[in-house]
């Protein structure tokens, strides 16, 4: 499954390959796109990968490994990036709004209004409803068609940094208490459990119907950033430790620790061809 791959950088719209490294036994060989590079990440329908960067969102063809587009207009630092059932692509903005942009040419297909601070979380229900956390404390559901506000979700004293939409639907709606810090990250494993991980360095399995801790995932020497669960069941997740860390959720083990990054790793995502990308200011990584 897993093969060599060239390390490539940006430069301007032309990528070239820049060196190959070797890898210890525990960790993926990589490709890297450049330095100065981005905060998160997204897998497009095509296959192609956004990249959230200071002040752009950037479209990457990482099979003909160059950048296809940029989307410019009201962003800088792009934290969040989401995409949609039908293939648009949701984002963060440099204000208290979330927009929606048409990935073909990069207009802006709609923007949602109703926050007071920024939005640092999106998620999607099947219905199609958007809904957003902010750094204002609330949770909006939002009605996608007229941008609309549908609903007000008022409880959280402090930043909502994370969402997740269990497997009947809902937001969680029990406190679930725990981790001793900010929880940057959730999402729903295949079981229904959910799994968190925060700035306590920990990760942690959730029982949803009675809100106990089932496992704990020990490892991370720093903040846990980002989540995923992986096409074969595994957990990935990344951290401010410079490391990814792949678990197998059954036995709270990990299987295996990737190195490479020089910087705190800030998301994690599968591409269709079944390798990961992963992305800090200073690189983006490309493991297979």
């Amino acid at each position: 499954m897993f093969k060599k791959n060239p390390y490539f950088k940006d430069n301007g719209d032309a990528v070239s390959i820049v060196k190959k490294l070797k890898c210890t036994k525990d960790q993926y060989k990589e490709e890297k796109m450049g330095n100065g590079f981005g905060y998160s990440l997204a897998v497009l329908k095509n296959g192609n990968l956004a990249v959230g960067t200071m002040d752009k969102i950037d479209i990457w063809d990482t099979i003909e490994r160059k950048k296809k587009i940029s989307f410019y207009g009201d962003l800088k630092l792009v934290l969040v990036l989401k995409v949609l059932e039908n293939g648009d692509l949701a984002s963060d903005t440099n204000s208290s709004t979330f927009k929606i942009w048409n990935i073909a040419d990069g207009t802006q297909k709609a923007i949602f209004r109703g926050h007071l601070s920024f939005v640092m979380t999106i998620v999607e229900f099947k219905n199609g409803d958007l809904v957003s956390g902010s750094k204002d404390g609330t949770i909006k559901i939002w009605n996608r068609n007229d941008s609309s506000v549908k609903k007000n979700l008022i409880g959280h004293e402090n930043v909502v940094l994370t969402l997740a939409i269990l497997q009947n639907g809902d937001l969680e709606k029990k406190t679930l208490i725990g981790h001793t810090n900010y929880v940057k990250s959730l999402l729903v494993l295949p079981n229904g459990d959910l799994v968190s991980g925060s700035v306590d360095h920990i990760i942690k399995i959730w029982n949803t119907n009675d809100g106990s801790v089932k496992k704990n995932l020990i490892g991370h020497t720093d903040e846990v950033n980002s989540l995923l669960v992986l096409e074969n069941g595994d957990l990935a997740s990344c951290s401010k430790d410079r490391s990814i860390k792949i678990w197998n959720t059954n036995d709270g083990n990990v299987k295996m620790t990737f190195t490479g990054h020089t910087d705190s790793v800030l998301g994690i995502v599968q591409l269709l061809n079944g390798n990961l990308a992963s992305v800090s200011i200073k690189e983006l990584n490309i493991w297979n």
